[in-house]
């Protein structure tokens, strides 16, 4: 397994997470406490998201640096 494999897997990992937390934004059920939590959840995870992101496209050769 490369490095490239392991950014994509962490890139993976970070987007089955947001999608988790935004399913919790978005339930219904939940009341707005647990929503807003679920809501900050979901803004961190997009920033790592983010971040596994860039670090695919630098080990994976692209991004032009």
């Amino acid at each position: 397994m490369g490095v490239a494999d392991d950014a994509d897997r962490d890139f993976q990992i970070q987007l089955a997470r947001l999608e988790h937390a935004l399913g919790r934004v978005a339930d219904d059920a939940a009341e707005p406490d647990q929503q807003v939590t679920a809501a900050e959840q979901a803004a961190i995870t997009a920033g790592e998201a983010g971040a596994a992101f860039d670090r695919l496209v630098r080990e994976s050769g692209g991004g032009g640096q």
